[in-house]
């Protein structure tokens, strides 16, 4: 387990403009409400109490020996063994990073729900062990998911089933469901889908969120799932997201503890695991397997997979975001999307502009995930079928749909596509127009007739009445189509249907 001692010294990524954290205020103050958690006395501390993201593997090749310091443990030695049980998360059918895992048994791994949430489960693949050295990547192993045998929604942390026991090969990790965490845990974790990561500083926990710990270390998108690990190299934590302290523009990192959810859960497998009831040694499965979790709100205010626009926006505007002092920002740091910001935008930076919305637009899946691309007064999250039809509908495939309260139930878990709001305004899917509402009652009849296809194409070429051209829209609808048939609400060869319809061979 002893890592290979090189001279060399280690490289500071965060002096890189290009790199995500220069951007972030780092050694920000710690709020005065905290209550600061003692180290463990036998459990020591690491001989790093702050590291920014760095490659482990440059931590631990360039580190060279010293004589040991009672109490002082190396980090590059606890984290060797854990590299390979690190695994980043990724959606086979549109090739996006979604977040980190870990190994707890052979063929589970624990992650944050809120990063496969609205996604099919069997669809998304893990690769383990995904580090960076002297330029070239490497992994260990890579697998697919299968289902989700444990879930909570307000602790947000899911348990998933591998398709095959790799981590019969890779091992997992140990667990930490009783010891309070160490003030300065190393976090590892895969940012905006790199190779694995290690951060350090500082916990604290707050008199006022009782579930979450309180972090500040360096992370980033996708960093959600990550692993927090005391000097035994215990996982104690899971990394859920952030929020922007508004007076210093800090990120402010929440993590949910182990303990919390043995607690809270007596009967979770991660209880059975830390009361050796079960062991870790073995492979699992469930009855009540899953193979989809709907979207929820989360307790912490912001995840790290947050509002897509203003993350594409931020990310083609680069450095400018900083020394462009009139491109304004919200009191969380945030792009401001106000009318004024936005014009200003686009006429000082025509070209980005035009990207930023070329890549906001389009966007499909259900509407949880198409709403974060939208852009008041500029893009639009459209129900590919109006939300009132699904209300409204007596079919049954449609009906299930339609849960909880409020004035839209269930709107997050219908299919929608990004489109332009001034082509979105005329469309008779909405408003209140007699127009529209004859043309959604036209819809919900063609639905209750168990003719969602027809009605599918009736609003696809709506959209062609208004101005958008089906043909430069044709990949983004074909996967809209593909979302309806994985939710149940047409066949394959309705698809195939609703394709000839739309796109006639000339």
């Amino acid at each position: 387990m002893d890592p290979v001692y090189r001279t060399n010294l280690l490289s500071q990524p965060w002096e890189v403009p290009s790199y995500s954290s220069v951007r972030k205020a780092f050694y920000g103050p710690v709020p005065y409400n905290t209550q600061s958690c003692p180290y463990a006395p036998v459990s020591g501390h690491f001989d790093y109490t702050r590291l920014r993201q760095t490659n482990p593997l440059d931590l631990i090749y360039s580190q060279s020996p010293a004589s040991p310091m009672f109490g002082v443990v190396p980090l590059a030695h606890t984290l060797s063994p854990l590299l390979n049980k690190m695994g980043t998360i990724r959606d086979t059918q549109t090739g996006q990073s979604l977040g980190t895992c870990v190994l707890i048994a052979e063929n589970l791994v624990l992650m944050a729900r809120h990063a496969i949430e609205g996604r099919n489960v069997p669809y998304l693949d893990v690769t383990f062990g995904y580090t960076e050295f002297l330029g070239k990547t490497h992994s260990a192993g890579h697998t697919l998911f299968e289902s989700v045998i444990e879930n909570d929604p307000s602790l947000d942390y899911a348990i998933v089933k591998l398709k095959g026991p790799i981590g019969k090969r890779l091992g997992f990790v140990s667990l930490n469901t009783q010891d309070h965490t160490v003030s300065e845990p190393a976090l590892l974790h895969y940012p905006l889908g790199k190779p694995l990561k290690v951060s350090v500083h500082a916990f604290d926990q707050t008199p006022y969120q009782t579930q979450f710990l309180l972090t500040y270390h360096d992370s980033d998108s996708f960093s959600s799932g990550g692993s927090y690990f005391d000097p035994y190299g215990r996982l104690s934590a899971l990394h859920l997201g952030s929020q922007y302290d508004g007076k210093t523009l800090n990120l402010l990192r929440y993590a949910l503890p182990l303990r919390k959810i043995v607690t809270h859960h007596p009967t979770s497998i991660l209880h059975k695991f830390a009361t050796r009831e079960l062991s870790q040694s073995r492979s699992y499965t469930s009855q009540d397997a899953l193979t989809y979790l709907p979207f929820t709100d989360h307790q912490f205010l912001m995840d790290e997979e947050g509002y897509q626009s203003e993350k594409v926006l931020r990310r083609l505007l680069g450095s400018r975001v900083q020394t462009d002092r009139n491109i304004r920002k919200t009191q969380r740091g945030a792009i401001s999307f106000s009318p004024t910001n936005l014009q200003y935008i686009a006429t000082t930076y025509p070209a980005i502009y035009r990207a930023f919305q070329k890549e906001c637009l389009g966007v499909t899946g259900v509407h949880a995930w198409t709403k974060q691309f939208s852009v008041t007064g500029v893009i639009e999250s459209d129900h590919t079928i109006p939300h009132d039809v699904w209300k409204s509908t007596t079919n049954p495939k449609m009906k299930k749909f339609v849960t909880g309260r409020g004035s839209r139930p269930g709107e997050n878990t219908m299919p929608a596509i990004t489109i332009p709001y001034d082509k979105h305004r005329p469309l008779r899917t909405t408003g209140s127009s007699p127009e529209a509402t004859d043309f959604r009652r036209h819809l919900t009849a063609l639905c209750n007739a168990d003719r969602i296809d027809d009605a599918l194409t009736l609003c696809f070429q709506e959209y062609a009445a208004h101005g958008i051209n089906l043909r430069s829209y044709r990949r983004q609808i074909t996967h809209s189509l593909s979302e309806h048939v994985k939710l149940g609400v047409i066949t394959d060869a309705q698809k195939t249907k609703i394709t000839k319809k739309l796109f006639p061979k000339t």
